[in-house]
């Protein structure tokens, strides 16, 4: 991968953003708009089914519990809680601007090494030449 295409991947990697499991605020709008593949439903009592391809239907949850393979339906009134991987918009920022101050420091890093300094040619010493006149650039410190 050459070095101007890093920081582009960067992004491309913050536009697709970090994912963490979360509670879902509302099961009944999330699960038809995300579609998503599994979600875990926390019962009043604590306990945990993952239920694979949810779907919702009025207050119900259906779906598969994953690993058993048998039908689930859950009323919602008997939901403590329905986690499903989501996006956190929270770390997708951060790693955004970590790429961008990364990519920052690789471009200062590049820019500080095209400098060389003080260059002086030490082969070329002509007796009528000071050695001040044979270097160009700053003046050494």
């Amino acid at each position: 991968m050459r070095l101007m295409q890093l920081p582009l991947a960067g992004l491309l990697v913050g536009a697709v953003g970090c994912a963490t499991v979360q509670p879902i605020r509302e099961p009944s709008q999330f699960i038809p708009q995300a579609k998503p593949n599994l979600v875990v439903v926390i019962y009043n009592d604590n306990s945990q089914v993952p239920v694979s391809e949810p779907r919702m239907s009025g207050d119900t949850l259906f779906g598969t519990w994953l690993g058993v393979g048998d039908p689930v339906a859950v009323p919602l009134s008997q939901v403590r809680r329905i986690d499903a991987v989501q996006r956190d918009k929270k770390r997708t920022t951060l790693m955004i601007a970590g790429v961008a101050v990364l990519a920052a420091g690789g471009v200062y890093a590049l820019a500080i090494a095209g400098k060389s300094g003080h260059a002086c040619d030490l082969t070329y010493k002509p007796p009528t030449v000071s050695e001040r006149d044979y270097c160009y650039g700053p003046e050494p410190m």
